[in-house]
């Protein structure tokens, strides 16, 4: 198995845009890398992917999304809170969530405590006065990765999660952001395909250390 771990006490925007360029992800207040994840007892390749966003247009289906749920929420994207608000949506989505995660909010992108040194802002979606969906993402120089999406239970037909990743993009967009990184997806376990909805994306080629487009990938490029 291969995983690396870095602790840096401060990151740069161009520094965060190098180590997404390398496969690297956020975890906490860390960053990471790894070829493999393990789900039960069974091992699977994480394969890192992201959305060149020079010329990017939303395709229909994504537009509709888009046009549904701007039509019934409020959003606004702006940089990261996490306060009681935000904990209790957090609690919320992880008691119905199918899998592990952080005890808290705080502890998922702080590790429990009060400093970032990430650059890191939010989408947060309210229908009237109640938060109903929130996703976190990094801002670098040239790149962005989306970090964390939740939402209320009630709104799970809404696609909120997925919803709070096209805005993300369209934020990036307008700030000239030119790659969007919403991490891995993993081969043979579904839970992360929809994150290769969101275009013609690239991932990250192991063998010699380049992106390439997604459509060439075959199960040939993972690591064995």
């Amino acid at each position: 198995m291969f995983a690396l771990k870095h602790y840096p006490q401060r990151i740069s925007g161009r520094e965060l845009d190098i180590y997404l360029l390398r496969g690297w992800y956020r975890m906490g207040q860390n960053i990471f890398t790894t070829h493999f994840l393990c789900f039960g007892r069974d091992f699977y390749s994480a394969i890192w992917i992201r959305q060149d966003l020079q010329g990017y247009r939303f395709r229909k289906s994504l537009r509709k999304i888009l046009r549904k749920n701007d039509q019934a929420f409020q959003v606004y994207a702006r940089p990261a809170l996490i306060n009681t608000e935000r904990e209790q949506l957090f609690q919320l989505y992880r008691r119905n969530f199918p899998g592990e995660l952080a005890p808290t909010l705080l502890d998922a992108l702080q590790d429990g405590g009060f400093t970032n040194i990430f650059n890191t802002y939010e989408i947060a979606i309210y229908d009237q006065d109640q938060l109903v969906g929130l996703s976190y993402f990094d801002l670098g120089e040239a790149s962005a990765a989306s970090i964390t999406g939740i939402y209320h239970p009630d709104y799970q037909q809404q696609s909120l999660g997925f919803y709070t990743m096209l805005r993300e993009i369209q934020f990036c967009q307008e700030q000239g952001i030119r790659y969007y990184y919403p991490g891995y997806v993993v081969p043979g376990y579904a839970r992360f395909d929809y994150k290769a909805r969101i275009g013609e994306v690239e991932y990250f080629d192991l063998a010699n250390h380049s992106w390439r487009p997604y459509h060439l990938f075959n199960n040939g490029h993972t690591v064995q």
